[in-house]
């Protein structure tokens, strides 16, 4: 099963650093790749927190992270994923969630491009 999400996110015309936090949800297992522009900036198997890079130099990019969730609890059956940047205009913040089977694998997109 795969979700996706396709956004904006606003930017200033300063040098202020753009700061990514993916948290994932249930203490399920994760894999995240993240990259800009196709080129990739880290893989992480956790929650993480990541500077991007000025608002200056984000201008016309796009953001794009690619996670697979595996269900591994068994208290739970979501999977979950909460994206945040802030540093740009104003914090926003982007919510993926699936119900889910145990040991079974989902697949979340998130695309965010930057525009002044």
């Amino acid at each position: 099963m795969a979700k996706s999400i396709y956004d904006y996110y606003l930017l200033d015309k300063n040098e202020s650093p753009v700061k990514l936090t993916v948290f994932i949800g249930q203490n399920q297992q994760c894999t995240s790749r993240v990259t800009i522009d196709d080129v990739e900036v880290k893989t992480v198997h956790e929650s993480f927190q990541l500077e991007l890079g000025s608002n200056q130099d984000l201008i016309g990019k796009e953001l794009r992270i690619r996670s697979l969730l595996t269900d591994i609890q068994t208290d739970f059956d979501l999977v979950s994923q909460q994206v945040v940047l802030r540093g740009g205009e104003e914090k926003k913040s982007w919510a993926l969630e699936q119900d889910s089977d145990d040991g079974e694998t989902y697949v979340f997109t998130t695309v965010i491009g930057f525009y002044d």
